[in-house]
C-alpha cells in the first residue's frame, strides 16, 4: 500500500515551502494551513513540474510557429506579410499592383508589356528591387538565416539600377526598406547611405501617389529609431519632429509660449512633472488620432492581423516614449506611474504577434529591461522593496507583481529581439549578461522566490490580464474586442472613435 492510498486524498509529500523551512505540512491538496496562514500560494512538487512542462511546451510551440512562418515565406505570402506587418500604416504600393507583379512578372521581364499596373521596363525592374528588399526584411523578421544571402542580391540590384533609375519611386522605396533592414542589423553606415538616397529623391520634388507615405514613414523612423535616444534634449527634439510631420504644425505654436524651451533646459521634478505629462499626452493623442484617420483609408491593409499588430506597435511606441521621457527624473524608481508603464510594455511582449514586430520596438524593450533591472538591483536587493509587491494602477486597480518573474519576461523578449536583429547583440550584449546574472543571483537567494516566479504567470494571470486590458484602452487606438464585435470596417472604426 503506497503513501497516497494510506493518506486518502492528501498529497504524498510536503509542499515546497514547508520543505524549504523544515515545517510539518498537513499536505492538503487545496493548500496547506502553513501557506494559508502566511498568505502565499501553496505549491506541491507535481504542480511545479506540470507548470515547468507547460512553459517548455509553450516555448516549443512558439518555435514551431516561427519555423512554419519561415518555411512559408513564398512570394504570395510576402504580399500578405507586407500589407499586414511590414508597411506599418504607410504602404508604398497598391496591393493589386504588388500581386500582379508577383503572379505575372517575377521571372519574365521580357514578356511583359506596358499595362495598367506596369508603365515601363524600368519601373518593372525597380518593383523587383522593392520585392527583394521586402523579402530581405521579412526573412530578417522571422530569423531566417537566408536573409543575409537575399540582402546581398538586393544591394547588387539596387546598385546596378542607381545610375538610370534613381528618380524612380520604387527604386527609392527599396532604399528606404533597406534603411529599416540595416537599422535592425546595427549597420549605421549603410543606414546613412540609403537614407541619403531617399532624402535626395524627396528634395528633388518628384511626384508619386505614395510620396507622402514615404515622407511620413521616413520621418517616423528617423525621429527616434535609428539611434537609441537617451538625453532630454534629444527626446524633446524627436517629439517635436513627430508632431510636425504628423500635423504640419510646430509643437511650440500649439502649447503655451515658453513651454518647449523650458522642457529642453530643465529636468523633470516633482513640481513640474505634470507639465511634461500633459505635453507628452497631447502629442501622443494627436499623432495616434491622425494615424487612426489614415488607417481608415488603408483598405489594402485591413485584416485582423494588421489591426492586432498596429495595436501592439502603437501601444509599445507610446508607452516606450513615455518611459524614456520620465526616466529622466531623479525619482523614477519610486514613481508608480512609470512602474505601471514598464509593466505594460512587458505584458505586450507576451502577445503572439510580438515576435513579428519591427525594429522600432527595440528601444522600448531595452528601456524596460534597464528599468526593471535597476528596480531589482537598487530597491529589492537592498531591501527597500519586496520581490513580490502590490502596485496601484492609474485606473484604480491593484496588481500583485513578482519582479523576478517580470525581469525574466523582459530577458526573454530581449533575447527574442537578438535572434532577429543583430543590432541587439552588438549594442546590448552586456545588458543581456547583466540581466542574466541578476536573475541567477536572486533566484539562488531563495527557493521560495524561484517557486513564486515560476508560477506567478498562473497565480496572477487574471489580475494582470485585467490590468493590461484597462491600460490598453487608454493608450491604443486598436482593440481586439472591437475587431471581433465589428460587422464591417466602418463599424470597427465607429466603435473606436
Amino acid at each position: 500500500m503506497n503513501q497516497r492510498e494510506y493518506e486518502g486524498d492528501k498529497q504524498p509529500y510536503s509542499c515546497m515551502r514547508c520543505r524549504k523551512h523544515h515545517r510539518k505540512c498537513d499536505r492538503n491538496p487545496k493548500g496547506c494551513s502553513n501557506c494559508g496562514n502566511s498568505g502565499v500560494k501553496c505549491i506541491y512538487a507535481d504542480q511545479l513540474q506540470n507548470s515547468q512542462h507547460q512553459e517548455k511546451k509553450d516555448e516549443q510551440s512558439q518555435q514551431q510557429n516561427t519555423q512554419q512562418q519561415q518555411q512559408t515565406m513564398t512570394p504570395q505570402t510576402l504580399v500578405d506579410v507586407y500589407f499586414s506587418i511590414l508597411c506599418g500604416t504607410h504602404p508604398l504600393i497598391e496591393k493589386e499592383k504588388f500581386k500582379y507583379f508577383v503572379n505575372n512578372c517575377l521571372n519574365q521581364y521580357n514578356d511583359i508589356k506596358a499595362n495598367e499596373w506596369i508603365s515601363s521596363v524600368g519601373e518593372l525592374r525597380c518593383i523587383h528591387c522593392f520585392y527583394m528588399s521586402n523579402m530581405s526584411l521579412a526573412l530578417q523578421l522571422t530569423s531566417d538565416i537566408n536573409h543575409t544571402k537575399t540582402i546581398g542580391i538586393t544591394e547588387a540590384l539596387i546598385s546596378s539600377l542607381e545610375k538610370e533609375q534613381s528618380h524612380e519611386f520604387y527604386w527609392v522605396a527599396s532604399c528606404f526598406t533597406l534603411v529599416m533592414y540595416f537599422i535592425g542589423e546595427g549597420d549605421f553606415t549603410k543606414v546613412n547611405h540609403y537614407n541619403s538616397k531617399v532624402f535626395e529623391y524627396l528634395k528633388g520634388g518628384y511626384q508619386h501617389k505614395f510620396t507622402f507615405h514615404l515622407l511620413r514613414y521616413q520621418s517616423f523612423v528617423n525621429s527616434g529609431f535609428v539611434h537609441h535616444i537617451t538625453t532630454m534634449q534629444s527626446l524633446i527634439k524627436d517629439m517635436c519632429e513627430q508632431f510636425f510631420y504628423s500635423t504640419g504644425k510646430r509643437l511650440e505654436d500649439c502649447v503655451l509660449p515658453g513651454t518647449i524651451e523650458h522642457m529642453r533646459s530643465n529636468s523633470i521634478t516633482m513640481e513640474n512633472n505634470q507639465m511634461y505629462r500633459q505635453v507628452h499626452n497631447f502629442v501622443s493623442d494627436t499623432v495616434v488620432n491622425l494615424e487612426g484617420e489614415m488607417v481608415k483609408q488603408l483598405i489594402d491593409c485591413h485584416s485582423t492581423t494588421f489591426f492586432k499588430h498596429q495595436r501592439i506597435v502603437t501601444s509599445m511606441i507610446r508607452l516606450g516614449c513615455s518611459l524614456m521621457l520620465f526616466k529622466q527624473s531623479d525619482y523614477f524608481l519610486n514613481d508608480t506611474s512609470i512602474e505601471e508603464t514598464a509593466l505594460m510594455i512587458t505584458l505586450l511582449t507576451e502577445d503572439e504577434l510580438f515576435p513579428f514586430c519591427m525594429c522600432y520596438t527595440i528601444s522600448p524593450i531595452v528601456e524596460t529591461c534597464i528599468y526593471h533591472k535597476q528596480l531589482v538591483e537598487n530597491c529589492i536587493e537592498r531591501g527597500t522593496k519586496p520581490m513580490t509587491s502590490t502596485i496601484m494602477t492609474s485606473s484604480g486597480n491593484t496588481v500583485t507583481v513578482d519582479y523576478l518573474s517580470i525581469l525574466k519576461k523582459d530577458l526573454k523578449a530581449l533575447i527574442s529581439l537578438a535572434k532577429r536583429f543583430k543590432r541587439v547583440t552588438l549594442l546590448y550584449q552586456n545588458l543581456i549578461e547583466e540581466m542574466t546574472q541578476t536573475i541567477m543571483r536572486n533566484t539562488s537567494r531563495s527557493a521560495s522566490s524561484d517557486t513564486r516566479s515560476t508560477t506567478s504567470s498562473t497565480t496572477n494571470r487574471t489580475q494582470i490580464e485585467a490590468f493590461a486590458d484597462d491600460t490598453m484602452r487608454e493608450v491604443s487606438s486598436f482593440n481586439d474586442s472591437a475587431v471581433k464585435m465589428a460587422e464591417s470596417v466602418d463599424n470597427f472604426f465607429s466603435f473606436l472613435f
